[in-house]
């Protein structure tokens, strides 16, 4: 990780490996019944934290097959949902709307505390019985390697940072912790090389719309375009 993050509690420390520090520029804690990472620099934006049983995850489920994620990772009416390995699960929102369509999803994160928001969030929807969560499987650890010994995947799932494009606007609360704890970038060829190496039907690529594909040396097979994001889909 870039930043300095400590946490308050021995308990949460442990959770991640994390020392008590007096003066972290971020810390993990829990508050609310939940456990979030809160940017404690001047000006940061609110404190982030995984919660699969938001609205926006309502929406999402209610455009079913039809959502642009959906059609990239092949969910057809009428045959079996695929099975995908979301190789860069970030705090799960993609993992989540494909497991609400009957996706057996397995999250792959390597970041202690990324991981340890994301357990937090599918501990809690599993509370709530909510149905997507039975379909998730959390791993800690490094997609290199999982994919190396994948067996059983329909789809590998890449979203990497965005690459920086140019704009000015300061990117949403989520990117901004993103950018200031986690360096994805270099990592990106080989991730996509060990996935189109896997055994995965297909490999699906979240970029930005204007972004350039991710450099592989072959082409994309298709892609979906919505308005600020795109999938470039490699079939196999």
């Amino acid at each position: 990780m870039k930043a300095r993050v400590g946490a308050a509690d021995p308990v949460v420390a442990g959770l991640c490996g994390l020392p008590s520090q007096a003066d972290p520029e971020f810390m993990l804690e829990f508050s609310l019944g939940r456990l979030q990472l809160r940017d404690l620099r001047p000006g940061a934006p609110g404190p982030l934290w995984v919660d699969f049983l938001a609205p926006e995850h309502e929406q999402r489920r209610r455009a079913g097959k039809g959502l642009l994620l959906a059609r990239a990772c092949g969910v057809k009416k009428g045959i079996p949902a695929p099975r995908v390995v979301d190789a860069t699960a970030g705090l799960g929102r993609d993992a989540w709307a494909l497991a609400a369509l009957g996706c057996g999803v397995t999250m792959i994160e390597r970041e202690s505390v990324v991981h340890a928001l994301l357990e937090d969030g599918l501990k809690r929807a599993l509370a709530h019985a909510a149905p997507p969560a039975r379909n998730l499987r959390l791993v800690r650890g490094e997609a290199l390697q999982f994919l190396h010994d994948a067996s059983h995947v329909d789809v590998v799932y890449l979203d990497p940072m965005f690459p920086d494009i140019g704009a000015t606007a300061l990117p949403g609360k989520e990117m901004q912790y993103f950018k200031a704890l986690i360096d994805r970038a270099p990592d990106e060829p080989r991730l996509l090389a060990a996935a189109l190496a896997c055994n995965a039907r297909r490999v699906v690529v979240k970029r930005a719309r204007l972004a350039p594909p991710m450099e592989n040396g072959r082409g994309v097979d298709v892609v979906f375009t919505g308005k600020s994001v795109r999938f470039d889909v490699y079939l196999k």
